[in-house]
């Protein structure tokens, strides 16, 4: 990562990478999307609490 403030994960393709840590939940919530769907994904921030945390919108 070049910044890794201002970006967390990085989408390439069918790939999805990110710096570790608390970003890493962010790719996998990321791939819950794609796999599932916008509702779901939220409903399992909430249930881990992590939409608690930080705000993730791009």
């Amino acid at each position: 990562m070049q910044d890794d403030s201002q970006v967390t994960y990085v989408k390439d393709g069918k790939f999805l990478s990110s710096n570790g840590n608390l970003a890493s939940y962010i790719s996998a919530l990321e791939l819950l999307e794609i796999l599932t769907n916008k509702e779901h994904r939220k409903f399992v921030e909430s249930y881990l609490y992590l939409d608690r945390l930080q705000e993730w919108e791009q």
